[in-house]
């Protein structure tokens, strides 16, 4: 088995683009030198190209003469000449190829002219999709073209159309190629692939060693706990149903940072596996985790961070969101805790939930979020203000004036006494602050 070359491009994306310099001369040196009876590498090499996508911009000019090489090339299989064209076809929606036009549609023109007859319909889509990109640039190949087409007899509806809107000056239409994407296009692109060399199965998962590993009983200090998690990292590199991830876990085993990178994917691949019972318990375990006294702090912001790995990958984890606010808030993981926080109070809005935001938002420097949050519960769900939000929130003239009002009603309530004291000193009033202080002394309890 050939190693799919084009995974890493289509994870990366854009920043895949440094290690083209090293890797595309070995790649396209393999067309001369394969010899392998189906072609294997050469064809997960195309697939690799074609996923490249627009990082291969400055490398066209070595790319584009070994792709066309092969669509002419008559001592090859059928299904590699395909491949080729189908990947030109491909990299038209999304790679300019206005300098190389030529070079591209006249090899394509003597595929059509060959008695090979079951590229004509692969080539066809390809000079649309050039077509479409060229658009009226596309002019001076419309002769030549039509007088192979008209030869052959040859008919492409889709092609018609486009080149008669050329003609005519009109715009293209959004619509005139079918939407490309990796999860439809790309895979009735690599059917024949596929079939050949066999898609990979998911590996078996021993449930019963992953349940060894997470349980949390036991743990009772900072050694401990980091004990835990190397163990169940690894354990769940060991019985991921990832052929990659299970590569890893040999390296993984003897190089913890490894492992730690990888908890989250590791974790995320099983996950789907086990049985309900299982993902049960599981769950008791991280919670028995997140809740323990002793767990260190970095530990418990590497199971948060799963927590917030899951939900975006729309898999949450079954955790009350009161538990993830509280430990999120523990461990000074202030936008995290915003976030649980939020949720907690759009299902259940309560004034502690409105203290804890508030809190939050002053910890994250957003003062103005937290003056909104006071606003909206005020409007919404007509829950009593506490004197101490505004001065969480600094506003000493606010608090003050409802320390003030609660003071009438609560003569003898020294704490509301201490609470317009500081708005005072806040507030610079030493007047005032000196006077409350004569007025209020004899009275204080010692």
């Amino acid at each position: 088995m050939y190693p799919h070359w084009s995974l890493p491009g289509t994870a990366l994306d854009g920043e895949f683009k440094i290690y083209l310099p090293v890797l595309l001369p070995n790649m396209l040196q393999l067309f001369d030198t394969d010899d392998h009876p189906t072609r294997q590498p050469t064809l997960e090499v195309l697939s690799a190209l074609k996923r490249f996508g627009p990082t291969l911009d400055e490398y066209l000019h070595l790319v584009i003469p070994v792709v066309v090489r092969q669509l002419e090339r008559t001592d090859i299989p059928v299904v590699l000449r395909k491949a080729a064209i189908q990947t030109l076809g491909h990299l038209a929606r999304k790679v300019d190829f206005g300098d190389y036009s030529s070079r591209i549609i006249l090899p394509l023109l003597r595929v059509l002219s060959s008695n090979q007859l079951d590229l004509r319909p692969v080539v066809m889509d390809t000079l649309t999709a050039l077509v479409y990109q060229l658009g009226p640039d596309y002019v001076i190949f419309i002769p030549t073209v039509n007088k192979v087409l008209l030869k052959h007899r040859i008919t492409h509806p889709r092609y018609d159309s486009l080149v008669g809107k050329i003609l005519k000056g009109e715009p293209l239409p959004m619509d005139a190629l079918p939407e490309l994407d990796d999860a439809s296009a790309d895979a009735a692109y690599d059917e024949g692939l596929t079939a050949e060399m066999g898609a990979p199965k998911k590996l078996p998962v021993n449930q019963k060693n992953l349940r060894k590993a997470w349980e949390t009983s036991q743990r009772s200090n900072k050694d401990d706990w980091a004990e835990w998690l190397r163990r169940f990292s690894v354990e769940l590199l060991k019985e991921s149903p990832s052929h990659a991830l299970r590569a890893c876990s040999s390296l993984a085993a003897v190089y913890h940072p490894l492992a730690r990178e990888l908890f989250n994917a590791g974790f995320v691949s099983c996950w789907t596996e086990l049985y309900d019972q299982f993902q049960d318990e599981l769950i008791k375990s991280l919670e028995a985790a997140l809740t323990s006294p002793t767990i260190p702090p970095e530990i418990l912001q590497i199971l948060l961070n799963l927590a917030e790995f899951m939900e975006h990958d729309d898999k949450p984890l079954p955790i009350p969101i009161r538990t993830l606010g509280h430990h999120s808030t523990r461990c000074h993981a202030f936008a995290k805790a915003l976030h649980y926080k939020e949720a907690e109070f759009h299902q259940s809005p309560s004034t502690n939930i409105i203290e804890a935001l508030i809190s939050i938002n002053n910890q994250l420097q957003q003062p103005d979020a937290a003056v909104g949050i006071l606003k909206f519960a005020q409007q919404h769900h007509e829950l009593d203000l506490k004197e101490s939000w505004y001065e969480k929130l600094h506003r000493w003239e606010d608090a003050l004036v409802a320390y003030e009002a609660r003071q009438k009603e609560e003569p003898l309530n020294f704490d509301i006494t201490i609470g317009r004291m500081r708005c005072l000193q806040a507030l610079g009033d030493w007047e005032r602050l000196s006077q409350l202080t004569q007025e209020k002394w004899g009275k204080a309890s010692v």
